[in-house]
């Protein structure tokens, strides 16, 4: 039965176009290759159905194939009350991809074919219209995959009939030729796999189950014939039984019969006892699962309160089931989250946003999930985007060959693989050893570790001298929640609680950069310098070459300072330089001054005075300048330098690693890098140490060695995703994936050269220096607004200050409003179906520093999406 759906907009109610419905179900029938059954199969569920009082509807998204017989007109044949409707049609009985290329080949006019975005979209826009009839009554949606035997009965003459069949199976391609797995993965609706009863069809089904399984779909039900010969039922019902799924046969479809009349007849009756046999408690099953499920979800945040403990998270401030945020899935950039039934309320130090949209489904036909931009790339680590396909290929890889392996004295191709990899991209010319630990807090710890026993055996130091060494660092850093790590920050909001801290160091107030009214802007103190562009700021070798007259200020000022504290009398002195390099994330997104830590780092390495050593190295008394002192040398020289990479590292600024925005020879002694490192799927960091380090540590006692590890250290599942994660990022490196970014930024680098108070130099570099997946025009704009003290984008990240009625830092409430009214309010409707899952409306999720708000992108985000983000940004900002 086909029929016209009603228009919801008509009916003043958006289209959510996510696909849980309270009263209705939607489920994606697919089979593991063709002529399974998955048509009659399907017909049957529908009749089913609607022996259980629900309201039916059956999609085929796509079709091959003329003629009146195909499995819609089965449907309409032989289950009379389900609404039928296939979306796009091609007539040449091939599969989808390449009926399409051949529609387009044939055609005069070069027709346009849809996208996986616009495919997504359209099934979506059939489920919310479908649920709009439905209403409060109970209804059951089948989507039927693409692929499988197709005009199973024409009910014509003998002489007249055909079969025709195409190639299927769970990853039959869409029109866009990609795997319909993946073109339905936005939507992720639990599936009901066909099995195969044929010989080879336990191998086909089991492959198909575990493609499913892979790429997060939910398979409620096993469907199969019941065939006395191969009985693939009877091992189905173990094998299936063993992973908790549950398994309905069924008997095959009669031999068809002598006349049309009498075969549809004979179907007629087939299909009334499967519906009244294992279907229809199949079917039942089904809507048990279905009312489970969202009553998991809808308890969720009672039971999350009740039993977990959240990091980051005073729990006497989250104290409502509205508070919390329930997430039932994730892809690309966004979380798929429950409604909330309201919106939390506005702490008393914040003003209440007007909410304009309903906070619950007011509607039957509201979908009880949405959208929501993971504006934090969950909490800094996502870099591919959420359910990425390949990194979990490559994770059930690692798993099935190795599951877990120790690593101490042994080698995996994975974890060798990996420290070569990064020895070359990060490590050139400086690094010789790889060592890993679990996260980037712990590979921090073990770059103090190193670093510090360098320096004492270098120094020839006692134990009591040595346990007393300390950190120099600069204000605002950040470096992990453990003791150590914490040790080499400075007293700040996040260890003033813990009671064994002791914050051994001294740390500089840095420079920063930020875009204020369109302009780039290096303060600090009572300083404040305007550049022309902001690769102009990253330009550290030409600033030293040309003689940037801040270098002498910097370096005045840190001989001073450092000079001051050593004068204090108390003995202290440092055994590491610690850095974030350009950025210091958890301190507030600060950008820092590059030249100030250029000058820092050539302070450290060549002032004898302030850093005197015990060595034989060479020992000049004072600090040369920077725009003539030599490449660095691999024996690091006064202290050893730590870059702490972990958020900045592997292209989350452009690069793969920041020491170049530092200058071309510039290199640490130490390096960690994590989070990027892994693609956002599983933990582990890396500390990347050169020789002279590790000499440390050689020798004949076992008690000299680093003894420092953990169970899981260097996981083939880690390492394997790595190399993946390399993989993938490197491709988009060198296909120009970021070209349009890059040019965009370099455009407003060469009208900065023509603008009249600029002190660019005369040529400009084929590519900026700076450069971000954040329109440079939206930053600029941005930055000039009333209630914004400044922004800055570099690669992923975009960082906006927001002016501050209370005092900045991490505890200032300045950002609650702009974040409620992006999480709560309106949702976003966006202008194409790429911008986001299936083009539904969605809103925005982000974590603030206090008043400083930031949101990242992954290294592959679709363009249409950040500019819908920075629409909504200055919207809310605005208003």
């Amino acid at each position: 039965m086909s029929a016209e759906l009603p228009d919801l907009a008509e009916q003043g109610i958006q289209r959510e176009r996510e696909m849980l419905f309270a009263s209705l179900r939607t489920h994606l029938i697919l089979a593991p290759s063709t002529s399974v059954g998955k048509s009659v199969i399907a017909t049957g569920l529908c009749r089913a159905s609607l022996s259980l009082g629900e309201r039916t509807a059956y999609l085929k998204p796509v079709g091959t194939g003329s003629g009146d017989g195909d499995d819609q007109a089965h449907i309409d044949t032989f289950a009379p009350g389900v609404l039928t409707k296939c979306l796009y049609h091609f007539d040449e009985p091939v599969s989808p991809h390449l009926a399409a290329q051949r529609a387009a080949a044939s055609s005069s006019t070069s027709p346009s074919f849809p996208t996986d975005h616009e495919f997504a979209h359209g099934v979506a826009t059939f489920a919310n219209e479908f649920a709009a009839t439905v209403g409060k009554e109970r209804g059951a949606l089948y989507i039927e995959s693409a692929g499988g035997a197709l005009k199973i009965r024409h009910f014509r003459p003998a002489r007249e009939l055909t079969a025709v069949v195409f190639p299927a199976g769970v990853h039959s391609p869409t029109l866009a030729g990609t795997s319909q797995l993946d073109a339905y993965r936005p939507l992720l609706p639990p599936t009901i796999l066909v099995a195969s009863s044929e010989l080879g069809g336990i191998s086909t089904t089991i492959s198909a189950y575990e493609s499913l399984t892979i790429r997060g779909y939910d398979v409620d039900a096993v469907l199969v014939f019941r065939e006395d010969y191969y009985r693939n039922f009877e091992y189905f019902a173990k094998w299936f039984a063993d992973v908790g799924i549950p398994l309905g046969v069924v008997d095959k479809p009669p031999p068809m019969g002598p006349s049309p009349a009498e075969d549809r007849d004979g179907m007629r009756k087939y299909y009334a006892e499967m519906e009244r046999g294992p279907l229809r408690d199949v079917v039942a099953g089904l809507q048990q699962r279905h009312l489970g499920r969202i009553a998991a979800l809808e308890t969720a945040p009672r039971r999350a309160l009740d039993n977990v403990w959240w990091p980051f998270c005073q729990h006497g401030l989250v104290t409502e089931e509205k508070d919390v945020m329930v997430i039932d899935s994730a892809h690309g950039d966004f979380f798929s989250v429950l409604r909330p039934s309201s919106a939390p309320t506005a702490s008393s130090s914040s003003p209440s946003p007007s909410l304009s949209s309903p906070t619950a489904p007011d509607h039957p036909s509201t979908s009880l999930l949405q959208p929501m931009l993971d504006g934090s790339a969950s909490w800094w680590t996502q870099c591919l985007g959420h359910g990425n396909p390949a990194l979990t290929l490559a994770a059930a890889y690692a798993a099935g060959r190795y599951g877990h392996i120790m690593f101490p004295t042994a080698i995996s191709q994975a974890s060798l693989t990996l420290t070569e990899r990064l020895l070359k991209l990060v490590g050139t010319s400086w690094a010789s050893r790889v060592f890993f630990s679990d996260d980037g807090s712990t590979g921090m710890e073990l770059a103090l570790k190193m670093g510090l026993r360098a320096f004492s055996e270098r120094e020839g130091l006692g134990k009591v001298e040595s346990r007393e060494l300390a950190v120099l660092g600069l204000k605002g850093s950040y470096h992990g929640d453990t003791m150590g790590a914490m040790d080499a920050s400075e007293p700040n909001v996040y260890n003033e609680k813990v009671d064994w801290h002791r914050g051994r160091g001294f740390w500089l107030e840095p420079p920063i950069v930020r875009i204020e009214n369109g302009k780039p802007i290096v303060s600090e103190a009572d300083l404040r310098v305007e550049f022309g562009s902001l690769s102009e700021v990253y330009e550290v070798d030409r600033r030293l070459a040309e003689g940037d007259a801040l270098i002498e200020v910097y370096r005045t000022r840190i001989e001073r300072e450092i000079g001051e504290r050593l004068a204090v009398g108390d003995g202290i002195r440092f055994g590491t330089l610690i850095l974030e390099p350009v950025v210091m994330g958890a301190g507030g997104m600060i950008f820092v001054d590059p030249l100030f830590q250029r000058v820092l780092i050539d302070t450290v390495r060549t002032n004898r005075t302030l850093f005197p050593s015990s060595s034989s190295l060479p020992s000049p008394t004072s600090s040369p300048d920077p725009s003539t002192s030599s490449p660095t040398s691999p024996i690091w020289q006064g202290l050893p330098i730590i870059f702490d990479e972990v958020f900045v590292g592997l292209y989350r600024l452009g690069r793969p690693t920041t020491s170049t925005f530092l200058g071309a020879e510039v290199h640490p002694d130490l390096a960690c890098y994590a989070k990027i490192l892994t693609g956002g799927l599983v933990p582990m960091s890396v500390t990347l140490a050169s020789d002279a380090i590790f000499q440390a540590f050689w020798g004949n006692q076992k008690v000299d060695a680093l003894l420092h590890g953990h169970s899981y250290t260097a996981h083939p599942i880690g390492c394997t995703i790595a190399n993946r994660t390399l993989d993938i990022i490197g491709g988009l490196h060198d296909d120009g994936a970021w070209g349009g970014a890059m040019s965009e930024w370099k455009a407003a680098d060469d009208l900065a050269l023509v603008a009249p108070a600029t002190t660019a130099p005369a040529t400009a570099p084929s590519s900026p220096a700076v450069w971000s997946l954040w329109s440079n025009a939206f930053v600029s704009e941005v930055s000039s607004l009333e209630n914004i003290d400044g922004a800055m984008a570099m690669g992923a990240v975009l960082a906006i200050h927001l002016r501050a009625t209370d005092a900045a830092g991490y505890q200032s409430t300045a950002s609650e409003a702009l974040l409620r009214r992006l999480r709560y309010g309106t949702p976003m409707t966006p202008g194409s179906a790429a911008v986001s899952p299936a083009g539904m409306p969605f809103n925005i999720h982000a974590r603030p520093l206090g008043n400083v708000v930031y949101w990242m992108a992954s290294l592959n985000s679709e363009p249409a999406t950040l500019r819908a983000i920075e629409d909504a940004i200055l919207d809310a900002l605005k208003h």
